[in-house]
């Protein structure tokens, strides 16, 4: 394994010397670039998140949750000047247990600490104040109990009692700060102030106001008439889109596009509701208890009736009276009048407005009818020619041309929406299409590649066919003498190798007999062996 690892080395190190400088110079450049990116951006993704424990506190408390956090060998920094410290991200969850296991931030307030500071010596005010302190110190740790509350302040203000009767006498109210993030809704101040209401005997959600640390209104009582802001905009936004998805409805089939503009009014005014309900004072009694009575009786005896007595003149027939010998009668008459009282029980009821106002509504629609322009339809009637070019045709014609509207549509739209005030308006819109340019296929470009290599080594063959033919040089002619002298000089140079051939074969043959001679056997054998081999 060594060895190939060394062989490797020498093999690298030979390929890395054969490389130019100025290459060797740019690959190590590269290579350093590569290595600087790559270790930051593991750095940047393992780099350790910070996240704030606790901000805008007492110094004193933070110095306090340091020393908690510090004896359990959590890491930590300080924050904006001692006020807020911050952990590591991994330990945010074991750092909350901690201080919170350490009743730290809490300042020992509890009913307990408010009863043991309770003496005899104390006036009923000062009482009053340490059970105050108590109440906003448990609506803060339940307002603090909130997912997205940071931190809460609680400022109650009570009225004192008092045995002097004052007409105006104060309400009791509630002042809450709080530090919360970007999810906070205005309908979670709400909820905070109806919990602050349910929760101190005295304060109304209507005097209950809310803001957080940068001086933003959360919730304010007063202002809030049972509705929200946000609930408010919800539902005039519901409101919207439903009556620009009936128009949309109506209209687009009749027409390429169509758009809607509405503004929509609500009444969000209080509506206060009186009933009056009349009950027997009397049980398991259906009817009230007489009040007043008047009863009227008549009786006439031969008389008639006659007009009403008074100052005017007398011009009726005057009354007759019955004489002696005629017939006589008489008139008997009662009524009665009676007056019951009942048990008078008046109820106010306050509703929240929020009802929809059409006369104070508005809407303004507009529709379009395209009309198609094509470049090649238009090139083949000739309306595009040499003088009139397809871009002075589209500057030419590129204006919305208003066009009549049907008051059918229209009284549809306000009968469908309840709106009267709708306006209703169209144009033909122009659309122009040009000329559908054909894109180049790929088996196009092949052809064309083709095209171009077959051209250019046609070019080359005509280059090369026009290029002069190479010129060899005629050697001088040998005359008759030089040509017999050049053969006799060749004639020897061969005799002298034949005659070192001759020699040296009868070199050869002198050792081959001198050898059968002094080894007869052996070379008899040798003989046979031959023989052999050449019948084999």
């Amino acid at each position: 394994m060594h060895e190939k690892l060394l062989s490797y080395k020498a093999k690298f190190a030979e390929k890395w010397g054969n490389i130019d400088k100025s290459l060797r110079n740019k690959i190590i450049v590269i290579a350093i670039g590569l290595v600087v990116i790559l270790g930051l951006l593991l750095y940047i993704s393992f780099k350790p998140k910070w996240v704030v424990l606790k901000s805008n506190a007492d110094p004193e408390i933070i110095g306090q949750i340091e020393t908690v956090l510090n004896d359990n060998q959590v890491k930590n920094k300080l924050l904006d000047k001692g006020t807020g410290i911050e952990v590591l991200e991994k330990d945010e969850s074991r750092a909350k247990i901690l201080i919170a296991g350490s009743e730290i931030g809490k300042e020992g307030l509890t009913f307990d600490d408010v009863s043991a500071n309770i003496d005899i010596g104390m006036t009923e005010n000062d009482k009053n104040q340490q059970y105050q302190r108590l109440k906003e110190a448990e609506m803060e740790q339940l307002i603090e109990s909130f997912e997205n509350v940071k931190e809460a302040k609680v400022k109650l203000a009570l009225p004192e009692d008092t045995v002097v009767f004052n007409n105006n006498k104060k309400e009791a109210s509630a002042g809450v700060t709080l530090n919360v993030d970007n999810t906070f809704t205005e309908e979670q101040g709400a909820i905070i102030a109806n919990l602050i209401a349910s929760s101190v005997e005295g304060v109304k959600v209507e005097n209950v106001t809310i803001a957080d640390t940068k001086g933003k209104l959360l919730y304010s009582g007063k202002e809030n008439n049972g509705i929200s802001h946000s609930k408010k905009e919800e539902i005039e936004k519901n409101k919207t889109t439903e009556i620009e998805t009936k128009i949309q409805d109506t209209l687009k089939p009749l027409y390429d596009e169509v758009k809607v503009i509405s503004s929509v009014k609500f009444d969000w005014d209080k509506i206060q509701e009186r009933n009056l309900v009349l009950t027997p004072p009397v049980q398991d009694s259906t009817v009230g208890v007489p009040k007043t009575q008047k009863e009227q009786t008549e009786s006439v005896v031969n008389g008639e009736v006659g007009a009403e007595p008074g100052i005017e003149s007398n011009d009726q027939t005057p009354t007759n009276y019955a004489m002696a010998g005629n017939n006589t009668g008489s008139y008997d008459g009662s009524s009665k009048e009676t007056e019951f009282g009942y048990n008078e029980n008046e109820q106010l009821k306050e509703v929240a407005g929020g009802s929809f106002v059409p006369e104070q509504s508005s809407v303004a629609v507009t529709v379009y009818k395209y009309k198609y322009y094509n470049q090649e339809d238009l090139i083949k009637n000739k309306t595009i020619n040499k003088e009139l070019t397809w871009e002075q045709f589209k500057e030419q014609n590129n204006q919305p041309v208003l066009i009549d509207m049907d008051q059918q549509l229209l009284d549809t739209i306000r009968t469908g929406t309840g709106i009267e005030n709708v306006t209703l308006t169209g144009y033909e819109k122009p659309i122009f299409v040009d000329k559908v340019k054909q894109p180049i296929k790929a088996e196009q470009i092949i052809v064309l590649i083709i095209l171009v290599v077959l051209i250019a080594l046609l070019a080359l063959a005509l280059i090369k066919k026009a290029q002069p033919d190479e010129i060899e040089e005629i050697e001088p002619e040998i005359s008759i003498e030089d040509l017999i002298a050049t053969n006799k000089r060749e004639d020897e140079e061969v005799a002298e190798q034949l005659a070192g051939i001759n020699e040296v074969e009868s070199e050869f043959k002198l050792k081959i007999e001198s050898f059968i001679d002094e080894n007869p056997e052996a070379a008899a054998q040798l003989l046979r062996n031959w023989l052999n081999d050449e019948w084999e």
